[in-house]
């Protein structure tokens, strides 16, 4: 860039902006495309974006761009004025964050990432492919994809906030089939994410082949109430969804069933949840968020007690709290790492006790944080009968209520999974109704 973000910034206030708020973010990789087991694309990605926000009266303009030059950082700046001038007040805007100390972050960069060349990334798919093609006749494969990225952000503000940083990922997903026959089995998905080329492709290969193997021969399952084992996935959705529901922008407008709950027990005793924006390696962590606060660890559910919300400035100021690192915009909250700690049982152990269950793996529906329904679809799951997995089922439909069942877990697993940004067991829940399609 040929002019500085503080430039930009101190422009932006000279123009006529109370405050003033930029980010730049650059990203660049290559994304291989699968179908039908065959490579379908290589493409290489690259962008930049340059965003402004500026904040006069409390009134508050956005604008964006991807041309650097001298002129068009000056149009940018009269874009985003205009767009304030003729935007609503927002009564409730306090300030941008102060300057604070960043924390060091490990793991959130892997050289061999920035380094991989075309030739190597279709060299993993063509692993991939021949792992899963090889393993058993009955499977195909029926698309997937490989992506990475290096990107880097650089953020600042008028009150002297600065930072920068940058970090890699990489992440695969496949989906597979099997056929016997005539009879066709649920689809299958297996995926992987690392912020380092660290992913043992034949591990995620064997595994999603077996997925899909099992899902042969699945039978109807009669109507039934019983115990519920979440896989990885639906353990991931669930606990995102409970999460939601501790984001300050959905505590302050009323949307959130948890919003005076605060101290109270609303779990098992042995459920905590911490939200770890600095977890080595962790797939959304960073030196700060997207206002350019630091990210740290915030213990939200600790042995079932609710301890603390998420918050950026915006709503940390609404609600006389503190900022926590979690700003997704300067008005809105999200969460970095979701880390759920781990259970005390084995898989084999976590089903020995259950007489009538079912293990889902993956679940087509709703889960609500702003009523806690949880409703949909079973798929890729399985009957439990007297602690043994019996058959493969075909796709029932199971209810709940997210935070009833907050209450009904009854045991997790030791091992855990990443998967994206939640660190999560496998979960068994009681009192679950599924009912037959």
């Amino acid at each position: 860039m040929g002019i500085s973000l503080e430039e930009i910034v101190n422009m932006a206030v000279k123009s006529g902006a109370d405050e003033a708020h930029v980010t730049y973010v650059e990203s660049r990789g290559y994304s291989v495309a699968i179908n039908i087991g065959e490579i379908s694309d290589v493409i290489w990605r690259h962008s930049r974006v340059l965003e402004l926000i500026v904040i006069k009266d409390k009134k508050i303009g956005v604008a964006t761009t991807n041309d650097l030059s001298t002129s068009s950082i000056d149009d940018l700046i009269k874009r985003a004025l205009n767009m304030a001038n003729s935007s609503p007040k927002n009564p409730w805007w306090s300030r941008l964050p102060e300057p604070k100390p960043y924390p060091e972050v490990s793991g959130t960069y892997d050289k061999r990432i920035e380094e991989l060349r075309p030739e190597e990334i279709i060299e993993i798919a063509g692993t991939a492919m021949k792992e899963i093609s090889s393993y058993d006749k009955r499977v195909s494969l029926r698309s997937g994809v490989i992506n990475s990225s290096i990107s880097k952000r650089i953020i600042a503000n008028s009150n002297g906030v600065y930072g920068e940083d940058k970090g890699t990922s990489i992440s695969m997903a496949f989906v597979v089939l099997a056929k016997e026959k005539e009879k066709v089995g649920s689809f299958a998905i297996g995926h992987r994410e690392s912020r380092n080329l660290d992913i043992d492709i034949q591990e995620l290969s064997r595994e999603v082949t077996e997925k899909a193997l099992t899902s042969l021969n699945a039978r109807p399952v009669k109507s039934f109430k019983g115990s519920l084992i979440m896989g990885y996935d639906v353990a991931m959705q669930f606990f995102a969804t409970v999460v939601a529901a501790m984001c300050g922008d959905n505590i302050w407008k009323g949307r959130s069933p948890l919003a005076n709950k605060k101290g109270e027990v609303i779990a098992v005793e042995n459920l905590t949840i911490i939200d770890d924006g600095i977890m080595p390696a962790g797939y959304s962590s960073s030196k700060f968020d997207a206002e350019g606060s630091p990210r740290r660890r915030t213990v939200l559910i600790e042995r079932g007690e609710l301890k603390s919300f998420l918050h950026n400035t915006y709503t940390a100021s609404i609600l006389n709290e503190e900022a926590t690192g979690n700003a997704s915009s300067l008005l809105s909250v999200g969460p970095s790492n979701i880390d759920i700690k781990p259970g005390d049982y084995t898989f084999e152990e976590l089903i020995e006790d259950v007489k009538e269950g079912i293990l889902v793996e993956r679940f087509s529906g709703h889960m609500r944080f702003e009523d806690g329904l949880l409703s949909g679809v079973a798929k890729q799951a399985f009957k439990i009968e007297n602690g043994k997995i019996t058959y493969p089922v075909k796709e029932c439909m199971i209810f709940g209520n997210v935070y009833q069942m907050l209450k009904q877990i009854s045991g997790m697993t030791k091992e855990r999974r990443n998967c994206y940004f939640v660190v999560t067991p496998m979960v068994k829940v009681e009192n679950i109704t599924v009912v037959s399609r």
